[in-house]
């Protein structure tokens, strides 16, 4: 068994490298597109050293189709791993605590997730995946029922 939120990690991983390789198969760097005639578009397909013109398409398509291009998602990418590494999990080590794990940037904690202070001599166990990698592993198409079950004051 895997150590609590890993699973999510090697999944968002993965999601985000799908992403990484479809953007890298398009063959083009980047695309823009130019008004044409009665409210529609073409886009232009660059690489290094050549340029393409695209058929008239719709003006709403081609506006979705350039904030995808490869570049954007190949940025976003990057930026989502970024991520990533601020919110891995690290050894927890706080007095008392025997939760494992928990992020080494949010130390996102049962009280935060639950809006309620720990009774007078318990521990605050802290909580990974921490709310940021859920997040970001739901932009990429993770549901929320894939969250490790939190329950009491500890993620089982």
């Amino acid at each position: 068994m895997t150590a609590q939120g890993e699973d999510i990690l090697a999944w968002l991983d993965h999601a985000i490298r799908e992403r990484e390789d479809a953007a890298r198969c398009v063959g083009w760097d980047s695309i823009q597109s130019s008004e044409y005639m009665w409210g529609t578009k073409y886009l232009t397909l660059y690489r290094p050293g050549e340029s393409k013109n695209t058929v008239e398409m719709d003006s709403d398509l081609a506006d979705h189709i350039t904030l995808h291009d490869p570049e954007s998602v190949l940025r976003r990418c990057a930026a989502d791993r970024k991520l990533m590494t601020l919110h891995q999990p690290v050894v927890c080590g706080a007095f008392g605590c025997d939760c494992d794990r928990k992020c080494k940037t949010c130390d996102w904690t049962a009280s935060q997730e639950f809006d309620r202070k720990p009774a007078w001599g318990q521990v605050d166990h802290h909580i990974f995946p921490c709310p940021t990698v859920r997040a970001l592993a739901e932009s990429y198409g993770w549901a929320a029922e894939q969250n490790p079950p939190i329950e009491g004051d500890r993620v089982t």
